[in-house]
């Protein structure tokens, strides 16, 4: 099919003005274009029909996820992202089924439900520390001072490294996610990334040679089919984890609570009852898909919905216009906290499934709790709260001011990894 006989578009998923009025856009093409081409960002199938993303997202064998990155030009071919991301491919994400399930097996004893429960009290702890720091002055960030840290803080330590170090893989990571890459300013994250990537290979070197009771401990230890895993997709999963559990989670969480200060009944309502906080959880997810979208790209010519897609042509999967529509959900731009059943695929669907799903709960779940507890009457001042500039990949807030009534430390004393340095 040529170009002009498609349903074209100029939608630019990084975008400012994307970015503010994205429900509305998903809606116009659900119902006039479900499948669009876009003519942005070098070119690329918009898919937002729930449907259709599960038609595209669960057949791996038509739709790949492996990436590519040439070493001589860093030209990069493939992947999640559009457009990509100046890095290696992240591992199991960027590969495909026959790589993939070797990777998975390998990763999902470490991050099953068990593994999330087991880390509860911990991610408690962290939370009333970083609350400690500053409930006696009675203003404080969502983002910098409780939903970026406890997540890296609780990924770290998963992970096995240092806590202290949590600042130095949380900024770089919250910026690589919502900065342009035109910015400016791009560069210089891009520069703070590739520290991190060092310091990823660092860790992977010291457990090589001394294995640590930690996530890289048991990978370098690992195997796949007999053979022993390479450093690049050790280094690939290690950073899948990182990613995954510091950014897209303080997304979830800091939207969670912006929503609750803006609509004081229904954040009444789950103070007054905790055990309607799964429910609305879920509900969150859909409503608010920190995961915006990820990509694929076609192996062969195949028809979805009423257009034909060529091989190598790429396709965006709108997660978020998934969960917003009307065919799968009743009200779909309403948020019920007590929304059941909840279909949502606000952690991806197929093989790609977000496997980091019940850390992220679990993550929520005690920040939310958290505030309930010691910042009741919490106030957002709205004027001066940054949303990110763009929606893609991460819809999320580079920081949140809030203003609450001074209470008591719990601890006279703060952990050595407060400040992160």
């Amino acid at each position: 099919m040529s170009e002009s006989d498609r349903p074209t578009i100029a939608l630019n998923v990084e975008g400012v003005n994307y970015a503010r009025a994205w429900a509305d856009e998903h809606r116009v093409l659900r119902g006039r274009c479900p499948m669009a081409w876009s003519t942005e960002l070098g070119g690329y199938w918009v898919a937002t029909r729930y449907e259709d993303i599960l038609a595209i997202a669960q057949n791996d064998g038509l739709f790949t996820s492996g990436k590519t990155v040439d070493p001589a030009t860093g030209a990069i071919e493939g992947g999640i992202a559009i457009p990509p991301m100046p890095i290696p491919r992240v591992v199991p994400d960027e590969t495909d089924r026959a790589e993939w399930k070797g990777f998975r097996d390998l990763l999902n004893p470490r991050l099953g439900p068990r593994m999330a429960e087991s880390f509860r009290a911990r991610a408690r702890s962290f939370a009333d520390a970083l609350i400690d720091r500053v409930i006696e002055r009675g203003e404080m960030d969502l983002v910098q001072d409780l939903t970026s840290p406890l997540t890296a803080l609780v990924t770290m330590e998963l992970v096995g490294f240092p806590l202290v170090e949590w600042r130095a893989f949380a900024d770089p990571l919250h910026q690589l996610v919502y900065m342009d890459k035109s910015s400016p300013e791009f560069p210089a994250a891009v520069a703070a990334m590739d520290a991190l990537q060092q310091r990823i290979s660092e860790a992977i070197e010291e457990n090589r040679a001394n294995p640590g009771d930690h996530l890289i401990g048991y990978l370098v230890q690992g195997e796949i089919d007999g053979a022993p895993i390479g450093d690049a997709d050790l280094h690939g999963m290690i950073f899948n984890i990182l990613s995954g559990g510091v950014d897209t989670t303080t997304a979830l969480t800091s939207n969670a609570l912006v929503y609750l200060w803006r609509h004081p009944d229904k954040r009444a309502a789950l103070v007054a009852d905790r055990s309607l906080l799964t429910a609305a959880r879920e509900e969150f997810i859909r409503f608010f898909s920190p995961v915006h979208g990820t990509a694929r790209t076609a192996r062969a010519e195949t028809r979805i919905g009423d257009q034909t897609l060529a091989p190598g042509e790429r396709v965006m999967l709108l997660w978020a216009a998934a969960n917003r529509d009307p065919a799968f959900f009743d009200r779909p731009d309403e948020l019920d906290i007590g929304r059941s059943p909840n279909r949502h695929v606000g952690f991806g669907a197929g093989i790609h499934r977000c496997i980091g799903s019940f850390l992220a709960r679990m993550m929520f779940e005690e920040m939310v709790n958290t505030v309930f507890d010691r910042l009741p009457d919490y106030d957002v001042r709205e004027a001066l709260a940054r949303p990110y500039p763009t929606v893609s990949p991460i819809n999320g807030w580079i920081d949140i001011p809030i203003s609450f009534t001074p209470g008591p430390r719990l601890s006279a004393v703060d952990p050595d990894w407060i400040e992160g340095r």
